[in-house]
């Protein structure tokens, strides 16, 4: 899951026209506390269809970390940026 900050910063589109496509309806999202958290095969699906070139999907080797699972992030009290 990826914060609408790190969706944009992978995939090139910006924090303004991501939140507009959640607003929309057109990009899924979960809200958890005041974040809105993205499923990067959700992402992909969006970017593709919008002719934007997607972001590595999970179990693609990208050569950076794996992302945590959503349930480790709630048990360590939610997202933090930094």
């Amino acid at each position: 899951m990826l914060t609408v900050l790190e969706a944009a910063k992978s995939s090139g589109v910006s924090v303004k026209i991501l939140n507009r496509w959640i607003k929309e309806g057109k990009l899924a999202a979960q809200k958890m506390g005041d974040v809105h958290l993205i499923d990067r095969i959700d992402l992909n699906a969006v970017l593709t269809k919008e002719s934007i070139q997607p972001v590595g999907v999970p179990g693609e080797n990208r050569g950076d970390a794996p992302e945590p699972r959503l349930s480790d992030v709630l048990r360590r009290g939610g997202i933090h940026y930094g």
